[in-house]
C-alpha cells in the first residue's frame, strides 16, 4: 500500500466532505432516510434487534450491513451522526484511492499520483452531489457504491496473488448482498463478470 497516496487521497476527500458540508447547512444530521436507520441501528443497539418500535414485531432494514456497522457506532459513542460521516469517508478514501492505484498502474508514473488519476479526481468533485451522498447523508449509499467499485476494480485488475483476489471478490460479494436487497441481483451479475473474464483468459471455466 502507498502511505503517501493514501494520505492525498484522504485529504482529498476531507476536504470535499468539508466542503459540501459547508454548502448545506453545515448539517450533520443526515438526509432523507437517514433517520429511519438510526432508529434501527438504535432499536438493534439496544438489544432490540431489527425492529423500528422496541416490542414489535421485526422489520428488515433496507441495509442490513449498514444498520450493523451503525449499532456498534451508536452503542460505543454519543456522538453516532459524526463518527458515521468519518465510517463513511473512511470507506471511500479507501475506494478511491483503490481506484487511483488501478489507474496509475495503466498509466504508470514516476510521481506519487498519476495526471490521469488527478484528472479522475478533479472530475469527481465536478459531480453534484457525490460527496453529499456517499457520505453526508448518513445513508448506505456511500457503502453501497464503494462495494460496487471494488468488486468492479476486483474484476479489471489482473492481481499477482489469485487466491488473495478471489477471497476479496468473494468476500465483497457477500458484503454486497447484504448490503442491500439489489445485492442478489448484483451478485450473480459480477460473478457472471468474472467467470466470463476467466473463460476468456483460459478458454475454460475449470481453471
Amino acid at each position: 500500500m502507498n502511505g503517501k497516496k493514501l494520505i492525498i487521497v484522504g485529504l482529498y476527500v476531507f476536504t470535499n466532505t468539508v466542503i459540501s458540508w459547508y454548502f448545506n447547512g453545515k448539517s450533520l444530521l443526515g438526509v432523507d432516510d437517514a433517520n429511519i436507520y438510526f432508529i434501527f441501528m438504535q432499536n438493534l443497539s439496544e438489544g432490540g434487534g431489527f425492529v423500528y418500535n422496541m416490542g414489535s414485531e421485526k422489520i428488515e432494514p433496507t441495509s442490513i450491513l449498514w444498520t450493523i456497522i451503525g449499532s456498534f457506532v451508536f452503542i460505543f459513542s454519543n456522538s453516532p451522526e459524526a463518527v458515521l460521516i468519518i465510517v463513511n469517508i473512511i470507506f471511500i478514501t479507501f475506494t478511491l484511492y483503490k481506484i487511483t492505484c488501478f489507474i496509475d498502474k495503466h498509466f504508470p508514473t514516476k510521481s506519487i499520483i498519476s495526471q490521469e488519476s488527478l484528472l479522475f479526481l478533479i472530475l469527481l468533485s465536478i459531480i453534484p452531489g457525490y460527496f453529499d451522498w456517499t457520505i453526508l447523508s448518513l445513508m448506505d449509499t456511500g457503502i453501497w457504491s464503494s462495494l460496487l467499485l471494488l468488486a468492479s476494480i476486483n474484476i479489471l485488475d489482473d492481481f499477482d496473488n489469485k487466491n488473495k483476489q478471489n477471497l476479496e471478490f468473494l468476500t465483497l460479494t457477500i458484503l454486497i448482498i447484504l448490503c442491500r436487497p439489489d445485492g442478489l441481483l448484483w451478485a450473480p451479475f459480477l460473478t457472471s463478470l468474472k467467470l466470463f473474464k476467466y473463460y476468456t483468459h483460459h478458454n475454460s471455466f475449470l481453471k
